[in-house]
């Protein structure tokens, strides 16, 4: 049992997008499914390796998006 097994991902199928509510992804995309260049100060990406590292101990609301059943779930995640 690996960690992220044990916080309920499944290998192949779940992406991890987006944590506490910010996206993990190249762009953004507001309310209506436009996408926000990353110039504008509503761009909302991650650098989530330095997030993780920042968040050691802390728990974390990761997006994660299932291919297979084309869900989205929020997993809580802990840094160690």
């Amino acid at each position: 049992n690996s960690p992220a097994s044990s916080a309920g991902l499944v290998s192949f199928f779940d992406f991890l997008v987006g944590c506490n509510g910010r996206m993990l992804l190249g762009r953004s995309i507001d309310e209506e499914g436009n996408e926000i260049d990353e110039d504008d100060p509503d761009y909302d990406d991650v650098d989530f390796p330095a997030l993780l590292r920042e968040s050691v101990g802390i728990e974390l609301d990761m997006l994660v998006w299932n291919i297979k059943s084309q869900t989205q779930r929020i997993v809580k995640l802990t840094p160690s």
